[in-house]
């Protein structure tokens, strides 16, 4: 009671006391001083969730008011990039602390300071440098909440430096950080693009360097690596469409661009690019398109090569439907439809003997009777007939000349469908980019699989002959232009080789014809009693028993009608197969006078070791034609080469 009294007692005699002072009481006036003192922090903070409400008692024993504290790290630049400090120079960080708890700023509070981590500027890849922190421990200005912390930059160019600023007595307070970038000079930034002539989407990876000026164009190229220590800055692109930025380069400096691209069928590379004397201004973005060209693959040299020729829809196209052996004959002046037309026959014969003899038949029965009086009897009994015969050669004819029909069928698939070997030639690359080769052939594949068991592991080789063409030579028979071919052949897009319109000597017909005379025929008959026969009209003879025929039930039918004798279907008979086979041979002989094959194709290279030197050619396709006197017909093929 007697404290309380007390102090309100004291309280109004200072009010009264003033109230004189001010109103000039006994004739006194005095100036009033007004102190405002300085905005100074507290030291002894702890922010708002950790704080410890702390209870002091003064002499009479009453508790003061608990603060609350809440502080921030706030660096007063621009921290979207890098700063630029040149070498040997200090750069002052300024560093500002809020108390948000006491809505002021933060004075006489330890800041701390330290360079965590060193990159290098241009890449990225972490760095030594020799930059140091002037002051790491600094106290904030009392006033403002200030501290400078002294950057030195040191000797080093081209680092960047992450500076780390903390308050150490209260660690739960979030750190900033800060990149200053060291070099001699202003950096300048470097926009690339890049064109190309070929196909864009082949190229991938793309690799562009930045070299000293030293480094020239003609010393750098697709085979060399580029030296590590030179390169300035790197970058990967995915693909042509994707632009590369260099952010920082050193200014007032030239530099050599050299760009490396990949293919998207290769490991090596398949595209450069290289620019000189590159100027780089400082604080300037720059733009730079960069053209690349095609890598050149080096072909040159010999290999061995497997070509494949599929006849099979020229002898479909150009035989022109169902055919005779007569409306063949009746063909007339194209000799490249003849002989398809004879092919054609040929293939026939194999799968349905009975019916290519039977319409032999027909057809000379008309020169003699009249169309109408033999149509009207071969579509009652001919099918008949051929059936019969067909069945009969077989099935119950004997068994070497049944294996003649089975081996000849497979045979006919398999000449059609040409398998050849060769020497392949190719030529030292010409300026405009093509190529000159020649095909030397000298091989051939037969693969006659009568009597192979396909589940067998090596059915793939079974039946197989492989036929040195060498071995012909002094044979009149063999067609001796067929051994070579020559073409041209453009470079493109790396690894791309596209074949001219070129036309090959290829006697197919007469090289069809030897393989059935002095393979099939001659390798069938070889233990005959009479020796091996060399062709299908001595062959023929030999199983064709054509007064029997004749003797059965069509000269029965042909006498009962009154249109012949049985001697005269027996002459019918001979003189059908004489014209079958003997117009087949004369046919197919034709073949070399005038016809020709064009093609036309594209192949893949192939460079194993990045050399620059083509391995292999792979993927190759022919396209072409048969061309006759009016018409022609397309063949097909593919090819691969490896380089002996």
């Amino acid at each position: 009671m007697k404290s309380r009294l007390f102090k309100f007692l004291t309280a109004a005699l200072l009010g009264t006391l003033m109230a004189l002072s001010a109103c000039g009481g006994d004739g006194f006036t005095a100036d009033v001083e007004i102190w405002y003192p300085e905005d100074e922090g507290r030291i002894d903070t702890i922010p708002p969730e950790d704080v410890v409400e702390e209870t002091t008692r003064d002499e009479g024993g009453t508790p003061d008011i608990p603060e609350k504290h809440l502080y921030e790290i706030i660096l007063l630049h621009d921290l979207a990039a890098p700063l630029d400090v040149r070498v040997n120079t200090s750069f002052p960080i300024i560093a500002k602390v809020i108390d948000y708890g006491m809505n002021q700023p933060a004075g006489d509070l330890m800041v701390h300071a330290e360079i965590t981590n060193i990159n290098d500027a241009v890449n990225g890849n972490p760095a030594n440098g020799d930059a140091f922190i002037e002051n790491p421990n600094l106290l904030t200005n009392s006033t403002d909440g200030i501290a400078r912390i002294g950057f030195n930059a040191g000797t080093l160019e081209g680092v960047i430096y992450e500076v780390t600023v903390s308050i150490p007595e209260f660690p739960d307070v979030a750190s900033k950080t800060i990149l200053m970038r060291v070099f001699d000079i202003p950096c300048g930034c470097l926009r690339t693009s890049m064109s190309y002539d070929g196909t864009i989407e082949m190229l991938r990876d793309i690799e562009v360097y930045i070299l000293p000026e030293q480094y020239r164009c003609n010393s750098l190229s697709a085979t060399r690596e580029v030296p590590e220590a030179a390169i300035i800055a790197s970058r990967t692109a995915s693909s042509m469409y994707s632009g590369i930025t260099f952010d920082c380069l050193p200014g007032e400096k030239r530099y050599t661009i050299f760009t490396k691209a990949g293919g998207t069928n290769s490991t090596c590379v398949a595209a450069t690019g290289c620019y000189e004397g590159m100027y780089i201004s400082p604080n300037v973005c720059q733009d730079l398109e960069l053209d690349l060209y095609s890598t050149v693959l080096n072909p040159a040299g010999a290999y061995d090569s497997i070509d494949h020729f599929d006849f099979r829809n020229m002898v479909k196209q150009c035989a022109g439907g169902e055919t005779s052996i007569m409306t063949c004959v009746a063909g007339g002046t194209d000799i490249g439809k003849t002989v398809c037309c004879a092919l054609q026959e040929m293939i026939k014969f194999f799968e349905t003997p009975g019916t290519t003899i039977m319409e032999g038949i027909r057809d000379i029965v008309k020169l003699w009777v009249g169309a109408i009086i033999v149509d009207t009897v071969y579509n009652l009994i001919g099918n008949i007939i051929a059936d019969w015969i067909t069945g009969w050669l077989r099935n119950s004819s004997p068994d070497w000349l049944q294996d003649f029909f089975d081996i000849g069928e497979d045979m006919m698939g398999t000449i059609t469908n040409l398998e050849l070997v060769s020497d392949l030639l190719i030529k030292k690359l010409n300026n405009d980019q093509t190529v000159q080769g020649t095909h030397y052939w000298y091989g051939m594949h037969l693969y006659w699989k009568f009597g192979c068991d396909p589940d067998a592991p090596d059915y793939d080789q079974c039946g197989l002959i492989d036929l040195n063409l060498a071995e012909y030579i002094d044979d009149p028979a063999f067609p001796l232009n067929f051994l070579e071919g020559k073409f041209t052949a453009a470079i493109s897009d790396f690894d791309k080789m596209y074949l001219n319109q070129h036309e090959i000597k290829l006697n197919y017909g007469k090289l069809v014809l030897y393989v059935i005379n002095e393979v099939v025929i001659a390798g069938l008959t070889k233990n005959s009693p009479e020796g091996p026969a060399h062709s299908m009209l001595e062959l023929v003879f030999r199983w064709i028993d054509c007064a029997g025929f004749a003797a059965g039930t069509l000269g029965d039918i042909l006498e009962a009608i009154g249109i012949g004798s049985q001697q005269d279907l027996e002459q019918a008979c001979r003189t059908t197969l004489t014209g079958l086979f003997g117009f087949v041979e004369a046919f197919l002989n034709a073949l070399a006078l005038d016809t020709t094959l064009s093609l036309t194709g594209s192949a893949r290279m192939m460079d194993k070791d990045c050399d620059l030197m083509v391995d292999q050619i792979i993927n190759g396709v022919y396209t072409g034609y048969i061309q006759g006197d009016t018409s022609q017909a397309l063949v097909t093929g593919d090819f691969e080469a490896t380089r002996k």
